[in-house]
């Protein structure tokens, strides 16, 4: 046997829309066709997160007897998606599970007034020793300003900072999340920490006029810079002449070589042989062409 008022899944919630009043913005929905028999019965859980972050991390609220709901703290110059889920309440005799969930509804909240101050700053308690702190900064400012965690353990203790702080770039959104861990030592149900945010101040002095140029020296520093380097570019030319010089000085001269000179002294003198050899058979050749005296007298 079926107890039907026991296994009761309403259907997801609908017309889920985002409502601006005086800055204030209010969630409001109407429950799915269908589901109007269940009458005041249907409680409805609603959570909301900023679009880059994930549902494990969303705020979440459980309200009855309503369909509209207050979004509070939220974190100027973002970007929201909410859904709804609805549940018949044990409390009217009903049991089941949720429904499914809603579709998503996105809005955006807008830019604070003081946009380069630090937002969202949350703090955790691990239950044991540590007290975990995290806040949002522009992403633009982090190379100009630096911020730091301040904390009191109590009202009457003197001021101390968290150190270190760590940095971790967000997702598709110009800023990024600065957290700190503050170590907790007296731990009670009384315990209140004191914790804010703020610029710390610079440790670094800085005096203008030895690091800022004055305006009325450019016009004298520029021809001195120009005629400086035409004055190195001319040394450079001189000196790379020089060692061109020297390397050139460097390179043998074939025409004062002895290797070379005793090789044409050798051609010079074979060619004088050659010719002389010629000469001389040239010559005899004309001697023996020539009727020779002392054959005629013996005839």
């Amino acid at each position: 046997m079926l107890h039907l008022h026991l296994l009761v899944q309403p259907l997801p919630p609908q017309n889920l829309e985002v409502q601006n009043s005086s800055g204030d913005f209010f969630l409001t929905w109407t429950a799915a066709e269908g589901s109007q028999g269940l009458g005041n019965a249907l409680e409805y859980e609603v959570t909301f997160k900023r679009e880059w972050e994930s549902w494990e991390k969303d705020a979440s609220r459980l309200l009855s007897n309503t369909t509209r709901c207050h979004l509070s703290h939220l974190v100027p110059g973002s970007r929201y998606v909410a859904r709804v889920r609805a549940r018949a309440q044990q409390a009217k005799g009903f049991s089941g599970p949720f429904s499914e969930w809603s579709t998503d509804v996105s809005w955006e909240t807008p830019e604070g007034q003081e946009p380069i101050q630090p937002r969202n700053l949350r703090c955790l308690f691990n239950g044991v020793n540590l007290l975990m702190c995290s806040w949002e900064v522009k992403k633009v400012i982090t190379t100009s300003v630096i911020f730091g965690l301040f904390f009191r353990a109590t009202p009457a203790s003197a001021e101390e900072e968290c150190s270190p702080v760590y940095e971790k770039a967000l997702p598709h959104i110009p800023y990024v999340v600065q957290s700190c861990t503050i170590p907790v030592s007296n731990i009670s149900s009384q315990s209140r920490y004191h914790v804010s945010v703020r610029t710390k101040a610079e440790e670094k002095l800085i005096e203008a006029y030895k690091n800022i140029l004055s305006p009325l020296l450019l016009p004298v520093m520029l021809p001195v810079l120009i005629i400086t380097l035409l004055i190195i570019a001319s040394l450079s030319y001189k000196y790379f002449l020089r060692r061109k010089k020297l390397w050139e000085e460097k390179i043998p001269n074939p025409s004062k070589s002895l290797l070379i000179q005793s090789y044409l002294e050798k051609v010079n003198l074979g060619n004088w042989v050659t010719n002389s050899q010629l000469d001389f058979k040239y010559n005899l050749a004309e001697k023996m062409d020539q009727p020779s005296f002392l054959q005629v007298v013996d005839r």
